[in-house]
């Protein structure tokens, strides 16, 4: 489903660490005291503008199971023939690679790809594609994000009213809305990837605050509540990071880190320590395990890293690893999240190949709906896997991060039993 790197299942040879890394973890593992925040609510009253941003008027729900803060984007995907890829090069673009693009270039190159095909238009981003399907899916979900005052800003808040989907959106008056374009190459199945993420760049710890005053998301602690960190944001917003520990991550209020590119965690290798020494689930592939393990001082031996996070977390952990197409592996010390730490357990589940792939943009995003959802409704953690593979294997069938509308989850979850 996701392609990564096998696990090192046996040591490998010792390698010097460069750097105190028990320190560094301890340091962020315990530098950060987990606490739990009284908050203020009022879904009535009108956001006022601060700082350049203003807010939606629609009155959300007092509590959510799943809420979640990152990029929103909106996505343009153009599926071309191979004679059609050479306009990558005007832009001095390199075909089947991901990157960043100033806002003019991106703008120029879509404009080009959508005169030869018509450009299919969806809401994108790491997080909102997981709050999107867990929603599809049935769960009360939340996601804060920024967008631009500009007509893709309108059109994603247009998606989300008729959709039903709870958002709280803030609006950057100088910056615009983040796009993605992906192009397909339809002969190689080959995928270009660009995106700039615009207004998305300016979330803050006060825009949090201030939807805490306006959105009453944090549920009691007793009471089970995924708080979903993707990756991407992660870069330059150490505060956010502190914030997010320090007031959200407390009893069942359980923090979900997607790792989500080698990039960010070989960039970002403290931030990024920081989220996964408070996380109760770390998702990530082969490779950015791999990555995290190097800059651990561990080389490509993850096992040795992977028991290095847990010894400095004294609670119950849960890691998926998408190993490659056919696997998905489980490390955990625990069989279901109301279950005491035990033993670490490493578990590889394999999944079913999927013929008829159009568009894997999406691929990890929707595992990782499909494992939380099954995980909210108190499933075992075997059977998370599956529901995530069934759930990805459907969105990696259409274009863009979506369900097919006949999609039944049902249909998965109807033979299996329910933890109680």
């Amino acid at each position: 489903m996701i392609t990564g790197l096998r696990i090192v299942n046996t040591a490998s040879k010792q390698i010097r660490v460069q750097r105190n890394i028990a320190g560094c973890i301890k340091k962020w593992c315990w530098g950060l005291q987990i606490r739990c925040r009284s908050l203020s609510s009022d879904a009535n009253k009108k956001s006022e503008s601060q700082g350049g941003t203003a807010a939606t008027n629609k009155q959300l729900p007092k509590q959510y199971k799943f809420m979640s803060v990152g990029h929103i984007l909106l996505d343009h995907t153009a599926r071309l023939p191979n004679s059609e890829i050479g306009i990558l090069k005007k832009f001095n673009v390199i075909e089947n690679t991901k990157g960043i693009l100033d806002v003019k270039s991106l703008r120029e190159l879509k404009k080009e790809a959508c005169k030869r095909v018509k450009c299919v238009e969806s809401p994108g981003g790491s997080a909102l594609n997981t709050v999107r399907l867990l929603k599809q899916l049935g769960n009360n979900s939340l996601f804060i994000g920024l967008v631009g005052d500009d007509e893709a800003g309108r059109k994603l808040r247009k998606y989300f009213k008729e959709h039903d989907i709870d958002v709280r959106l803030f609006t950057h008056k100088e910056l615009p809305t983040g796009e993605c374009l992906s192009i397909i190459n339809k002969d190689t199945h080959t995928e270009t990837l660009y995106a700039n993420i615009g207004a998305s760049e300016s979330i803050s710890v006060e825009l949090m605050q201030q939807a805490e005053k306006e959105v009453q998301f944090l549920r009691p602690t007793e009471r089970k509540q995924l708080i979903y960190v993707e990756g991407f944001i992660i870069p330059g917003r150490k505060k956010l990071c502190e914030y997010m520990i320090k007031n959200y991550v407390s009893g069942r209020r359980w923090l979900a880190l997607n790792l989500s590119a080698e990039f960010i965690v070989r960039e970002n290798f403290e931030d990024v320590m920081a989220y996964a020494c408070a996380a109760y689930f770390i998702f990530g592939n082969g490779n950015e395990f791999c990555a995290l393990a190097h800059r651990m001082g561990f080389g490509n031996d993850t096992e040795k890293a992977i028991r290095k996070i847990f010894k400095y977390h004294c609670g119950p952990r849960i890691m998926i690893i998408t190993n490659d197409k056919n696997s998905v592996i489980l490390v955990s010390n625990v069989e279901y999240g109301s279950d005491k730490p035990g033993k670490i357990f490493y578990r590889e589940c394999k999944v079913d190949k999927i013929p008829n792939v159009v568009d894997t943009t999406g691929a990890g995003d929707s595992f990782v709906a499909g494992f939380l959802h099954a995980f909210l409704n108190n499933y075992k953690l075997k059977d998370c896997v599956v529901v995530g593979s069934a759930v990805a294997s459907k969105v990696i069938t259409t274009i863009g991060c979506n369900l097919p509308k006949d999609f039944n989850i049902n249909e998965v979850t109807d033979k299996m039993t329910k933890m109680k």
